[in-house]
C-alpha cells in the first residue's frame, strides 16, 4: 500500500504565491474560506493569468512549515500532484520537489483516482479525496482555506 501526498496545499504553499505575484489576499474575506473557486473570484482573468506564469512561479512556492513531517510519517509516500497544464508549471514543479523533497518519487496526473485501489490520498481538494475514495482508497483531507477543513487553519 502506498501513501501519496499531494504538492499544491499539502506541501507547498500555491495560495501565497497567488498573493504575492497577484497582489492580493485571496482569503482575506471570510466569505471565501472554504471555497475552492475564490482565486478565480478575487483575481480578474486568474486562469489567463496563472497559464501565463513563468517556471520559476512554480519551482519558488513556499514550503508548508509540515510539509516535511507530512512526508516522513510514510515509509512510502509519493507525491501525487496535477501540474497546471502547461510546460513551465511542469517544468518549475519538477525543480521545486527535486529541489526541497529529493528522493521521493513523483507522479504528474490529472486523473489521481486511478491509483486509489488500495492506497492512501492526502489532499487539499475535495473532489480529488471523493474521487478515490470512490475508486477504492483511502483519502485524507488535509486542512486548506480552499475547502471545507478551512476554520483548522490558524492564521
Amino acid at each position: 500500500m502506498a501513501t501519496f501526498c499531494d504538492l499544491h496545499g499539502v506541501l507547498v504553499d500555491f495560495v501565497a504565491s497567488c498573493n504575492y505575484c497577484f497582489e492580493v489576499d485571496i482569503y482575506a474575506d471570510p466569505k471565501h474560506h472554504g471555497d475552492w473557486h475564490a482565486p478565480r473570484k478575487v483575481i480578474p482573468g486568474f486562469g489567463n493569468k496563472i497559464s501565463d506564469m513563468p517556471s520559476e512561479f512554480w519551482s519558488s512556492m513556499p514550503i508548508l512549515p509540515d510539509a516535511h513531517d507530512i512526508l516522513a510519517r510514510y515509509d512510502n509516500a509519493i507525491i501525487l500532484t496535477t501540474p497546471w497544464g502547461n510546460g513551465p508549471s511542469y517544468v518549475g514543479t519538477r525543480a521545486l520537489i527535486e529541489q526541497h523533497f529529493p528522493g521521493i518519487p513523483y507522479i504528474f496526473s490529472n486523473t489521481k483516482h486511478h491509483l486509489a485501489a488500495g492506497n492512501t490520498l492526502i489532499d487539499d481538494k475535495e473532489e480529488n479525496i471523493d474521487r478515490w475514495r470512490r475508486a477504492g482508497g483511502i483519502g485524507i483531507l488535509h486542512p486548506g482555506l480552499m475547502n471545507k477543513r478551512h476554520h483548522e487553519i490558524r492564521t
